[in-house]
């Protein structure tokens, strides 16, 4: 789905078209940039008769506190480590790195029902 700020409807047009043309999905599982996208897919795919995990998975990204056990099935997404995040933004800044390097962090997959 494309971005499109806060308006996830305008970003879920291109699964709403394969949804009102197409009788049967030609994909098993939906990969969603976030958790909030996730739910739209949920309610787009559960409106047009689909079931999650049967039919298709849904994966979110980023874990958004509060929000993945409200999904019926609960949703399968990645953790973002917000915290470390900042500590290592913090830690840059404080101990005055120079690197430019890509730093990587782990981002535990949540395993929820919807795969």
């Amino acid at each position: 789905m494309q971005e499109d700020g806060e308006n996830y409807f305008e970003g879920a047009k291109p699964l709403m078209e394969i949804l009102q043309h197409k009788k049967k999905l030609d994909y098993d599982v939906i990969v969603c940039g976030n958790d909030r996208i996730a739910f739209v897919a949920y309610q787009l795919l559960l409106r047009h008769g689909y079931r999650i995990p049967e039919d298709i998975a849904v994966t979110g990204y980023d874990n958004t506190i509060g929000i993945a056990h409200l999904f019926i099935p609960p949703l399968t997404t990645v953790e973002l480590p917000h915290y470390a995040m900042g500590e290592q933004a913090a830690l840059h800044l404080i101990e005055g790195r120079k690197d430019v390097d890509c730093h990587k962090l782990p981002c535990p997959l949540i395993m929820g029902d919807s795969c």
